[in-house]
C-alpha cells in the first residue's frame, strides 16, 4: 500500500505528515503551519558518503525515491507553491534527489468550498475550484465527489475503488466557489509593478526599513515558506568515512 501524506494536527499545529491510525487530520485547516514542501524537499537529507582506503576513495549514493506515494488534502494554493520549486529543481541541471519524489507522488487536492477572509490566491493564478492535481475532491456535507484529471488520478481511483462524480454537479460547485472568492476582500488585488520590471523600485522601498526593524535574524519565515528552497551542503566526519548531506538554509540570518 502507499505512503499517504496528509494535513494533521498536532500540539495546536498542523503540517503535513505520513499519515497512521490515529492522526488527528485536519482537512480543513487554511492554510497548515508547515507546508507539504518537505515532502519533496526534506529539512535534511543525506546525499552520498566517501569512505578512503589509501589512495582509492569509494563513493556510495542514496537511493532516490522508488516508491509510490500520495499527498492527500492539498490546496490549490500549496500546488501552486509547489510550483515555484518546480522551476528550481526540475530545471537543467535535473535535481534528481526531488524529482524522484514528484515523479513518484500522486496528488489529492481539496477545492477550496470555505475560504479565508484573507486568502488571496486567485490573483497569483491559483484556482481554488479546480487544483492542478492528480484527483481533486469536492466537498459536499460529509462526502466528496471525486474527479480524476491525470492518468495517475484515475489509477489511484482504480486502486482505491473510488466512483468518479458526473460532470454536471461539478461544474456546479466549481461555479458556486468562484462566486465565494469573488466576495473576499482580496479577491482584486492591485498588483501593478509587482511584474518583473519593477523589482529594484520595490525592493528600495523605505517600506521594508521599518518593517525589518523587529527582524532577529532567525530564519523562521523561510522556514515556514513554501516556496524558500535555499540549502546547505555539508560533510562530516562519520568515523569510517565522510557523509555528505544538504539541509535548509537562509538568508535571512546574520
Amino acid at each position: 500500500s502507499r505512503a499517504v501524506y496528509a494535513p494533521v494536527e498536532k500540539d495546536g499545529l498542523t503540517s503535513f505528515e505520513r499519515y497512521e491510525a490515529g492522526m488527528n487530520l485536519a482537512l480543513d485547516t487554511i492554510p497548515t503551519d508547515k507546508s507539504m514542501k518537505d515532502v519533496f524537499f526534506p529539512q535534511w537529507e543525506n546525499l552520498m558518503h566517501f569512505r578512503v582506503e589509501g589512495k582509492t576513495i569509494e563513493l556510495t549514493e542514496e537511493e532516490r525515491c522508488h516508491q509510490d506515494f500520495v499527498i492527500f488534502g492539498a490546496r490549490a494554493c500549496d500546488i501552486q507553491a509547489m510550483k515555484v520549486l518546480d522551476k528550481v529543481f526540475l530545471a537543467d541541471p535535473v535535481d534528481s534527489y526531488y524529482a524522484s519524489r514528484r515523479e513518484h507522488c500522486t496528488l489529492v487536492a481539496l477545492a477550496c468550498d470555505k475560504p479565508e477572509d484573507s486568502c488571496f490566491c486567485k490573483n497569483f493564478g491559483a484556482d481554488p475550484a479546480s487544483p492542478d492535481a492528480d484527483v481533486t475532491l469536492y466537498p459536499v456535507g460529509d462526502d466528496y465527489y471525486v474527479q480524476t484529471n491525470t492518468e495517475k488520478g484515475e489509477a489511484l481511483v482504480k486502486e482505491w475503488n473510488l466512483d468518479k462524480a458526473e460532470e454536471g454537479p461539478v461544474e456546479w460547485l466549481k461555479g458556486e466557489i468562484g462566486k465565494k472568492y469573488e466576495e473576499l476582500p482580496f479577491a482584486h488585488l492591485n498588483l501593478k509593478g509587482f511584474d518583473g520590471e519593477h523589482l529594484k523600485e520595490k525592493f528600495d522601498s523605505p517600506k521594508w526599513k521599518k518593517l525589518s526593524m523587529a527582524c532577529l535574524g532567525c530564519g523562521s519565515c523561510p522556514f515556514a515558506c513554501p516556496t524558500c528552497q535555499c540549502y546547505d551542503i555539508r560533510d562530516y566526519d562519520t568515523g569510517n568515512g565522510v557523509q555528505r548531506y544538504r539541509c535548509w538554509d537562509s538568508c535571512m540570518y546574520s
